[in-house]
């Protein structure tokens, strides 16, 4: 439980410099590869689909303005 509040609190720290689309990925991967011992491709997997879910319901359906970050997306 430690180590996963330490994540998102360096997510918040870093969100404004990565961009939410880099952080959300990072996080939630590191965050699934701590829940349960799964491959390193099934966690990259997921990772992409709840960040693009997220990405297109908070940023597309419901226009929330997410940082862009050093990469400019």
């Amino acid at each position: 439980v430690i180590i996963a509040m330490a994540c998102v609190f360096v997510y918040s720290l870093v969100i404004d410099y990565l961009g939410f689309i880099i952080a959300t990925f990072v996080l939630v991967a590191v965050l699934f590869r701590l829940g349960e011992p799964r491959r390193w491709w099934a966690v990259l997997a997921m990772s992409a689909g709840v960040t693009f879910i997220a990405y297109f319901f908070f940023g597309i359906v419901l226009k929330v303005l997410f940082p862009k970050g050093v990469l400019g997306f």
